[in-house]
């Protein structure tokens, strides 16, 4: 299950896009977050108590 959610009345170039996903057990299990006035996207990936196990940021530009 995906849950996403953008900043309403920004241009696109500022714009936030918060992407979550959650496992069966509806436990979040990983999120992304792209900025694209910082042109980066990161991605982060929790485990089963919900601490975040791996971080990952990509440049977009």
């Amino acid at each position: 299950m995906i849950d996403q959610r953008q900043t309403i009345g920004k241009p696109l170039n500022e714009a936030v896009k918060i992407q979550k996903e959650f496992n069966e057990k509806g436990k979040l299990v990983k999120e992304v977050v792209t900025d694209a006035k910082a042109g980066a996207a990161t991605t982060k990936f929790y485990g089963e108590n919900g601490e975040i196990v791996k971080t990952e940021t990509k440049n977009l530009k």
